[in-house]
């Protein structure tokens, strides 16, 4: 169940980045690590140019 948007890096964000890292084929670090700002970005500015 998602809740409200906190700011908070709990548990559910450290779950969505581990399931995000997995499907990206990155290390599962649960943290904001380069590869994975890196992936976000890409994405980000691909969707954003469209």
């Amino acid at each position: 169940m998602l809740g409200p948007i906190d700011g908070i890096a709990g548990k559910k964000t450290r779950a969505a980045e581990n399931a995000f890292q997995l499907a990206s084929g990155l290390d599962q670090s649960g943290e904001f690590y380069p590869p994975t700002v890196a992936r976000l970005r890409a994405i980000f500015e691909a969707k954003a140019a469209a």
